[in-house]
């Protein structure tokens, strides 16, 4: 599983211009690597790569019905870049099939990591039924770099093989 990780992307520079982007300093990481560590989601399913972004969405490693799980979706920015913690991140689910979700969009407030390098959120969901069932997600983020902010979406989706 370790070779489909991207690689990690360096934070270089100090931005002092942009408040919700200072230059504190921290290693790099995979997406996710860091969780993944510590008993969070691991397998990786989809992945959106874009000039200034990696995101990819995480999930445990099986699923039953019936039973909870979790799915993780993860965004890094690339060297040069910062996560703009004052957009107002939100994670969408745009579609479960058979999956419960406790609710269709999780604001930044409910990501569990977000600082400068890394926004994650993880988010709980039931399957209902065993099979395949697809999953499409859609994140909505800022980046900033020394010069300027942009916003960035990007939409994830597989299909789940869930066991009986």
């Amino acid at each position: 599983m370790r070779g489909m990780w991207i690689r990690g992307f360096a934070v270089v520079g100090v931005v002092a211009a942009i408040g919700a982007c200072d230059g504190r300093a921290r290693p790099p990481t995979s997406p996710g690597a860091e969780a993944a560590a510590q008993g969070g989601p691991t397998v990786q399913v989809a992945q959106v790569e874009g000039d200034e972004f990696a995101v990819v969405a995480l999930r445990e490693a099986s699923a039953r019905a019936g039973a909870a799980t979790r799915i993780a979706v993860v965004a890094t920015p690339k060297e040069g870049w910062k996560i703009n913690l004052e957009y107002p991140a939100k994670l969408k689910v745009v579609s479960a099939e058979t999956f419960a979700v406790e609710r269709n969009e999780y604001p930044l407030a409910d990501a569990v990591l977000k600082d400068i390098h890394e926004l994650r959120f993880e988010i709980p969901v039931t399957p209902g039924a065993a099979g395949p069932h697809p999953i499409e997600l859609l994140l909505k983020f800022g980046l900033c770099d020394a010069s300027r902010c942009v916003t960035r979406q990007a939409t994830l989706g597989w299909t789940w093989e869930v066991g009986g």
